[in-house]
């Protein structure tokens, strides 16, 4: 016998041992009921995606006498042989590989460049000291998190948000603008996390002042999508920061726009 059928005994014999709610659907596959309304066991390996977000995504399909435990990467699913074949069809739907995604960030969006001032002047938002990026790109896989700065030509990836949690925190303080991106398909749309630092414009004693937010949405793809819109369901990053307030006083407008690459 070979490991991989050891193994898959070995995963079965689990499910059987676990699964309390199984015992009334194997009874009752002795009676005399329909042959797609009979209990079944079933071991998925997923391939490609978060078995997590495979199980959330099946578990409102899911039969009210079935149950759906996890092994690794197996999904170990009891159902009947007819919600069984429905479940796996929407999983080969969803365990597709890893797509790669292009993801547009604008500083700038939808908002002039310009200031007015109280004596009616007109004040250029760019400084003249820093170099300005307001349009930038970067091409990922999904999952992986984006870091955006406006005063840098080059965005950063890495698969974890860690690192960026405490740079958005230092630009912050420093009054810089920048973001932390993660992106992944949800059908057609797309599931956004995501982390801001931004700058408000302040009065003559307090020139300007820092904001971030965390927040996440399911948005459409290929749109272009202003961030403060998110700005009630968001949570503070330092829970010493006041609330993040999107109002128009914002430098710049703040929007994210994602594409899947061919």
């Amino acid at each position: 016998m070979t490991f991989a059928n050891l193994q898959r005994l070995a995963l079965r014999g689990a499910c059987l041992l676990g699964l309390g709610l199984l015992a009334p659907m194997l009874q009752a596959q002795n009676s005399s009921i329909p042959a797609d309304q009979q209990a079944v066991i079933e071991i998925v390996r997923l391939q490609h995606r978060d078995p997590e977000l495979i199980r959330n995504a099946i578990s409102p399909l899911l039969d009210d006498r079935g149950a759906i435990s996890q092994i690794d990467h197996n999904l170990i699913i009891s159902t009947s042989r007819a919600n069984l074949t429905e479940l796996e069809a929407l999983i080969d739907q969803l365990d597709v590989p890893l797509k790669q995604l292009l993801i547009r960030v604008d500083f700038n969006y939808a908002a002039a460049n310009v200031q007015t001032a109280d004596d009616g002047s007109q004040l250029n938002t760019v400084s003249t000291q820093r170099q300005d990026y307001p349009v930038q790109n970067m091409r990922v896989t999904e999952g992986e998190y984006t870091y955006f700065n406006r005063y840098q030509d080059s965005p950063q990836i890495s698969p974890v948000f860690g690192p960026y949690g405490l740079q958005l925190q230092q630009d912050m303080q420093r009054s810089e603008q920048s973001i932390a991106v993660k992106a992944e398909l949800r059908g057609e749309q797309v599931a956004l996390e995501f982390a801001a630092s931004m700058i408000q414009a302040g009065d003559s004693t307090d020139i300007e002042q820092g904001q971030s937010l965390r927040s996440s949405l399911v948005v459409d793809l290929n749109q272009w999508i202003p961030l403060q819109q998110t700005a009630d369901s968001s949570q503070n990053i330092n829970d010493s920061i006041g609330p993040f307030t999107a109002t128009t006083t914002l430098e710049g407008g703040l929007a994210i726009r994602i594409e899947v690459m061919p």
